[in-house]
């Protein structure tokens, strides 16, 4: 997830510095910001200002190398665009023998490794390669980064070699990922474009309609392993925005933070891509989730037809029978507050299935379009996945009993023209790059 931090130099600054090369300057662009987004790659807050210290870098206080010379007669710098806390391009100090002086284009980004291994970097450019090494944090610095959108690898002790789309530009920085090595070169940015979260929240107990929002009223904070940076809204591996039109100043620092994914099979206990027969059924011997207090569901499906008239829960992937009620990943309709065909995953309380223990998305699912969806559990927190993106999210507070009887495994639904192509059970609860990661594979 982006952070964005920034610093300004002051006009005391700017004469110090002009009084040190007897010659007045134009500092030209050099970095660049983000788009707005409600579920693009990374979310993080607009407000904050302030640089933490470690994140400082003595090098990105001084300028460069001589750029091209630019004569101008007014100044573009203006209070309006001081007080909300942001330079333009171009800030102009006249004298009567204009030069201009380059600020390198730095990119100073950072990658979560849990692991705090140091990191390869490498962007791969028209002209070249260009490299880098992370510290032990994962914050790395690119200098004299020409404008554009490069295939960016980073080297791992546990995932081999992670992909990631690295831009860069007068207004977008960013770090679009993780993919697999194999795959980034037929991807571009539009392919990390994210819908909004939107989960519909139910009272099942009040007379009225749901409600769509992007968060439950409480979310818990995440796991040791699956940190996100501050700012953090459900979304995935993007970044923020500045006031529209407003480029960066090239002494902003830029800090754009991404996870790096686990192993492709992390986690995972069973798996079935095979085979896989719908309406059928399967044992579980050892009732596998109600042991954890974090797992996950990871479906490919087709559904050849979706009934839109009819209210209807009908189950994709789940575990329950007369023994009692685990969870399902199921399409409903008419059913706890929806008004279209929508995923849901429902954790059992009280070992059944209610609206209140459920996740329920009001994404649209389409008849005849390979899907990919994922449902993690995190402590009563429940996540929902579609096609690589977050689209929905709440927090339930279950708690899951082991019944006397593990009901069976069940693939599909008597009443459902659905084909099931691969199925995975996790005892972990997998992080947004993990199942990013996961889908472009």
């Amino acid at each position: 997830m982006f952070k964005l931090f920034s610093t300004r130099l002051s006009m005391v600054q700017f004469a110090a510095f002009l009084a040190a090369t007897s010659s007045a300057f134009i500092l030209s662009a050099c970095a660049g910001g983000v788009g707005e987004e409600t579920n693009s790659i990374v979310g993080a807050a607009e407000d904050d200002q302030s640089v933490p210290a470690d994140m400082l870098d003595p090098q990105v206080t001084a300028p460069g190398t001589v750029d091209s010379m630019v004569t101008d007669t007014a100044p573009t710098q203006t209070d309006k665009q001081a007080d909300i806390g942001y330079v333009d391009a171009e800030v102009i100090v006249h004298d009567s023998t204009p030069t201009d002086i380059r600020v390198d284009s730095y990119f100073y980004g950072r990658i979560y490794n849990n692991g705090g291994q140091i990191l390869d970097i490498s962007v791969k450019l028209p002209d070249g390669v260009q490299q880098a090494k992370t510290d032990s944090l994962g914050k790395f610095t690119l200098n004299n980064l020409p404008d554009g959108t490069y295939p960016m690898f980073v080297s791992t002790g546990n995932s081999g070699e992670v992909a990631y789309l690295l831009q860069n530009g007068t207004y977008v920085k960013s770090i679009l990922g993780p993919v697999s090595a194999a795959v980034v070169s037929s991807l571009d940015a539009s392919s990390f474009d994210a819908p909004p979260v939107e989960t519909i929240f139910y009272d099942e107990e009040a007379d009225s309609s749901p409600v769509v929002g992007s968060d439950s009223s409480y979310v818990p904070f995440e796991p040791a392993d699956s940190i996100a940076p501050a700012g953090n809204t459900g979304t995935i591996d993007g970044g923020t925005s500045l006031s529209p039109g407003t480029p960066y100043n090239g002494y902003f620092t830029i800090v754009a933070a991404n996870e790096l994914p686990n192993d492709i099979d992390y986690g995972v206990v069973k798996h079935w891509n095979s085979g896989i027969l719908n309406a059928s059924t399967e044992k579980d011997q050892n009732g596998i989730v109600t042991s954890l207090k974090e797992w996950n569901v990871e479906v490919k499906f087709v559904l050849n037809s979706v009934d839109a008239e009819n209210n209807y829960i009908k189950n994709i992937f789940g575990q329950f029978g007369d023994e009692g009620s685990y969870f399902s990943l199921a399409l409903i309709n008419g059913e706890c507050g929806t008004t279209a065909p929508s995923l849901a995953f429902f954790v059992g309380e009280d070992n059944k299935f209610s609206c209140s223990s459920a996740v329920i998305s009001a994404a649209e699912v389409k008849a005849n379009e390979t899907m990919s969806v994922t449902a993690t559990v995190n402590n009563g927190l429940l996540k929902l996945y579609k096609n690589g993106f977050l689209i929905a999210n709440n927090y339930v507070g279950y708690s899951l009993q082991k019944t006397a009887e593990v009901p069976p495994f069940v693939f599909g639904d008597t009443e459902f023209d659905l084909k099931l192509n691969d199925v995975r059970l996790g005892e972990k609860a997998i992080n947004s790059a993990d199942v990013l990661y996961r889908y472009y594979q």
